[in-house]
């Protein structure tokens, strides 16, 4: 598997925590808000979190992590 930017770090932890507490997904703009960064920029580190393996998407909604 390979490793992870710092900030994909962050949105990988942020997703986990999420699910813990909350018990599914978040989305893309409360992801960004948590962070401090734009869902589109969400979207993008989150594209290569599945390219690297870490995750995959369920469905459009749903993100499973590895």
């Amino acid at each position: 598997m390979t490793a992870l930017s710092a900030q994909q770090q962050r949105i990988y932890d942020e997703i986990a925590r999420y699910q813990r507490e909350e018990g599914y997904t978040p989305t893309l703009r409360v992801l960004g808000e948590a962070i401090g960064i734009s869902q589109f920029t969400v979207n993008a580190h989150l594209k290569k979190i599945i390219d690297k393996g870490r995750a995959r998407r369920i469905n459009p909604r749903h993100i499973e992590l590895s």
